[in-house]
């Protein structure tokens, strides 16, 4: 026996009654047949929306839904003032084909005064034209689903991934944000995908900085694991930030981003040479130290850490007349699977063996399983130097028969002095990134990764990881906010809560950097030659034509 239930009366009636409660059940039994039950259940986990107007009219609510709605699915919007009570309404029936989850739809309502409208009251309900079938039990119920959707405190931006020329999977892209509160919460935001699921994502980075204007804004620098990214297709993911808590919370999982990630615990993901040391959470290495990592990654591949580099202590590594050359820190990407490294080193060429006169740089080779003696350095000036002594990110890249290496130092803005080195990773913006050398190299097998010092240091690494590459790197466009939307009720499955973040409006996140254009408008670590995408002012974003999206203050 099959019982079906349309959700119209009954189901409204229910979902309303049971907001913030249990996932409601229908249970149903028959004598001499036996019982059946089913749960009512919601055609979407979650969405978006925001408020349009015509000057001070109200015109139509865009929305973006994280599920794909049927075709002949009704989707009904009221707007209410701050009391709840109702002050506009519209309605929108799916046409053929259906709208897909992530794809931005509107539905027209009846004119008002934006002025009367509270956004944060925003009701949207989809009645499904699908069932939700339960036949486990001699009664088979169907449910039509049905879902409310209201806002619940915190914003969501699209993100619009633009791949590369070959399909990638599980590729991690790097999103640097930028907010004009300097005590913005990062630790609210997460990740989805354009059906609500979360994405795995680590944040890299988070700090304040002095910009051109004299005022203090915050940033953070997240990576994040795109499940799939089409061949030179667009893939849209969505950040969402503030609100009660955060549902992808046991989603910050670098582990689950990049090919090999270490903190520095320990040793124990390492092959070790002389006697690095770990010391508050940091490798250290001084002269006759060297590490590589016992795992090994198919190419192409990227090595990124943050790393303070040491310098080397005068030790002659060779001399060419009244010139010594001594050699500190070096970075071997690449290290075969018989042991034979590639990478670059970094020196010092002093006068007399006393008198410092030029940073050199160049390639060095050797297999990591001999002594540093067999090493072989091909030095020149270093142009342009590296950063020795203070806080950087050194990025390595496997592609193509060649290694590149990369700098990235974080800069603050001070008066008088313009852009200048911050002493601190938490006091300045990552944002002056170089491109240092470039090497031939022959790959022969996986690669594995090693650092070390010749001489002098310490040379210090607060996190090293290896990510999949491809290059070009996908780019990306955040796009405007808008309000969040939870819908009940949820599947049976209840979903994991995060920590409570408070907050009641939305974050005045300004554009950055318009006196400092030259600095801030530089290369994003993860694409390079990419100019860095900040949130848009969320007080003034405007549409086209007449219209305009409404920020509530």
């Amino acid at each position: 026996m099959r019982i079906k239930f349309l959700a119209v009366a009954f189901a409204l009636l229910l979902i309303l009654g049971t907001f913030g409660l249990a996932v409601p059940r229908i249970n149903i039994s028959a004598q001499e047949i036996g019982a059946g039950s089913n749960y009512l259940v919601s055609p979407v986990n979650d969405g978006r929306y925001t408020i349009w107007t015509s000057g001070n009219t109200v015109t139509n609510v865009e929305l973006i839904l994280g599920g794909s709605l049927s075709e002949g699915t009704m989707v009904y919007v009221d707007l209410r003032d701050s009391s709840g009570n109702m002050v506009s309404n519209g309605s929108l029936t799916v046409g053929p084909g259906g709208i897909p989850g992530g794809v931005a739809f509107n539905v027209s309502v009846s004119s008002t005064d934006i002025s009367g409208v509270d956004p944060t009251k925003t009701e949207v309900i989809i009645l499904s034209s699908e069932y939700n079938l339960d036949s486990s039990g001699p009664i088979f119920v169907s449910i039509q689903k049905l879902g409310l959707g209201t806002y619940d405190g915190s914003y969501s931006n699209p993100i619009t991934i633009h791949g590369s020329a070959v399909y990638l999977n599980h590729y991690p892209v790097r999103i640097l944000l930028v907010a004009s509160s300097p005590s913005f919460p990062w630790d609210s935001l997460y990740f989805t995908n354009s059906t609500g699921h979360c994405l795995y994502y680590w944040k890299e980075f988070q700090g304040t900085f002095v910009n051109s204007d004299g005022n203090t804004y915050s940033w953070a620098v997240f990576w994040v694991n795109v499940t799939t990214i089409a061949p030179d297709s667009d893939e849209t993911i969505f950040v969402n930030y503030l609100g009660t808590g955060n549902s992808c919370s046991s989603y910050l999982d670098p582990n689950k981003v990049f090919l090999f990630y270490d903190d520095f615990n320990n040793l124990a993901n390492w092959e070790i040479r002389g006697s690095p040391a770990v010391s508050n959470g940091r490798l250290v290495l001084d002269g006759g130290d060297w590490v590589w990592t016992k795992q090994s990654f198919p190419t192409p591949y990227a090595v990124e850490m943050l790393v303070n580099l040491g310098w080397d202590d005068g030790t002659s590594y060779n001399k060419r007349g009244i010139n010594t050359y001594s050699l500190g820190p070096f970075i071997v990407p690449y290290v075969d699977s018989g042991g034979d490294g590639w990478g670059e080193g970094i020196g010092t060429r002093y006068l007399f063996g006393v008198i410092p006169l030029s940073q050199e740089d160049g390639a060095v080779n050797f297999n990591v399983y001999s002594s540093l003696s067999s090493l072989s350095w091909s030095y020149q000036q270093s142009t342009p130097q590296y950063v020795m002594g203070i806080w950087e990110i050194l990025n390595a890249t496997v592609y193509a028969n060649t290694l590149d290496f990369s700098q990235t130092v974080f800069v603050t803005y001070q008066s008088g002095n313009g852009w200048v080195l911050s002493s601190s990773p938490s006091t300045g913006i990552p944002m002056g990134v170089q491109d240092t050398s470039s090497y031939p190299v022959s790959i022969t097998s996986e690669g594995r990764v090693g650092i070390g010092q010749w001489s002098g240091g310490p040379t210090e690494v607060e996190f090293l990881f290896v990510r999949k590459y491809v290059n070009p790197e996908p780019t990306y466009d955040i796009g405007r906010w808008y309000y969040h939307l939870t819908f009940i009720p949820e599947p049976a499955a209840a979903s994991a809560t995060g920590t409570a973040v408070a907050s009641t409006t939305a974050p005045a996140i300004a554009p950055v950097g318009k006196a400092g254009q030259a600095v801030l408008s530089g290369y994003g670590l993860g694409s390079k030659r990419q100019t860095v995408p900040q949130f848009q002012n969320m007080n003034n974003i405007t549409g086209s034509g007449n219209s305009e999206v409404y920020a509530k203050n």
